[in-house]
């Protein structure tokens, strides 16, 4: 029997001989005879041993044939038939068939990364139905052995809970385990601000820069990356000095740029301060005459903030134009989600109540609003400080 090297994952081929069988082949040492070939692939395990699915077919071609899709079946996380689920493969089916189908490319991303580097290499060769709290508790274990911070344990807790639920739920198990057992504590970090002159140097190296309204939007309405980047004019009525925040923009994997919904999955209008809508007419004008520039290779889309032939602007690179600006501006380095902490900052800090500020920003609750109440505190306390020194030795 003549086989040829098969990489990890494709599974591998064979041919099974009846009895009697001459086995005859030809000059290459090829198999001449009409016995079934086979295709087996790993599709899981139990107790440290692989389970593996099989398929057969009357030739090498079509036996091949029918493993390539049962592969691509697994890869789609497709639940297998007649028997229960190993934990891989129950997290893949969730992953590719719920967690992406009801959320952001932002939140699948990162529930992808929990799934595929931290739960099915360590619990996800047990089967579902045997899965203990004691499993779960050394998967942890591993984890900090590793290096991983608290909060991303405590955060691939909470993705396995979730899973666990809906698994429950839909009758493939009977409890969810990640309950029997505390989750790993999560430490609060304070977030990273930028003091007014900060947030002003920044403004004024991005008046020198395309898309400079972009970046005025950032720091004025506190929008998300991807919620700044999807903006459309269609949402924009600079009439009324309103913008109504729809959609977002992110990277799924396999798919390229997605215009999605919010994180929160509703609209919210917003009204601009009278220096942004100014900016925005501004950034109008602009944008019409790169359109007439580029003339037939202008991508119709609509897009608030695109490259200057209309096309989106991928995530990745807007990253980049942030730290070139920070760079620009003499600001120390720090993650383009800072701006939006500023807005929430500043806005509380003015006076503007907190229920406001959780609208503008669009936050789930008004706890994460109150994150930032700190920072408050902190520049009250500044503020207090400064009015001493100025009336008292």
């Amino acid at each position: 029997m003549a086989s040829s090297k098969r990489s990890d994952g494709e599974g591998s081929l064979y041919q099974r001989h009846i009895k009697g069988c001459a086995r005859p082949t030809n000059v290459r040492s090829d198999s001449t005879c009409k016995c079934p070939w086979r295709g087996a692939l790993v599709i899981g395990w139990h107790d440290d041993r692989p389970i593996r699915k099989r398929v057969t077919a009357p030739s090498r071609a079509a036996a091949a044939a029918k493993l390539r899709q049962l592969a691509e079946d697994v890869t789609k996380g497709q639940l297998p038939h007649g028997r229960i689920p190993t934990v891989a493969e129950w997290l893949t089916y969730w992953l590719e068939n719920i967690v992406s189908e009801r959320n952001r490319p932002n939140t699948v991303r990162t529930y992808r990364t929990y799934v595929e580097h931290y739960l099915v290499p360590n619990i996800g060769r047990h089967r579902l139905d045997k899965l203990t709290p004691e499993h779960i508790a050394a998967a942890w274990r591993k984890l900090r052995q590793d290096g991983l911070s608290e909060n991303t344990i405590h955060n691939t807790h909470a993705a396995l809970s979730r899973s666990l639920k809906v698994a429950q739920q839909r009758g493939k198990a009977t409890r969810n385990v990640a309950t029997l057992l505390d989750a790993p504590k999560r430490t609060r970090e304070a977030p990273t601000v930028l003091d007014r002159d900060e947030a002003r140097a920044v403004l004024a190296a991005a008046r020198e820069v395309r898309n400079a309204a972009r970046w005025s939007v950032a720091f004025a309405l506190g929008l998300r990356q991807g919620e700044a980047l999807g903006l459309r004019w269609s949402d924009v009525d600079l009439d009324k000095g309103i913008v109504v925040v729809r959609h977002s923009l992110g990277r799924v994997k396999g798919k390229g740029l997605v215009l999605g919904p919010t994180k929160s999955g509703k609209d919210r209008a917003v009204v601009l301060p009278a220096p942004l809508l100014a900016d925005l007419k501004t950034h109008r004008k602009a944008q019409l005459s790169e359109r007439m520039a580029a003339r037939n290779e202008w991508h119709d889309l609509d897009y608030l903030f695109p490259w200057p032939d209309g096309r989106p602007i991928d995530p990745r690179e807007d990253r980049d134009h942030w730290k070139a600006l920070l760079k620009k501006a003499g600001v120390p380095d720090v993650r383009g989600h800072s701006a939006r902490h500023t807005a929430a900052t500043m806005l509380l800090a003015l006076g503007v109540p907190i229920e406001v500020v959780k609208e503008i920003l669009g936050h789930s609750s008004i706890t994460v609003t109150q994150i930032y109440q700190h920072r408050v505190n902190e520049l009250h306390l500044d503020a207090a400080e400064r009015m001493a020194s100025a009336y008292w030795d």
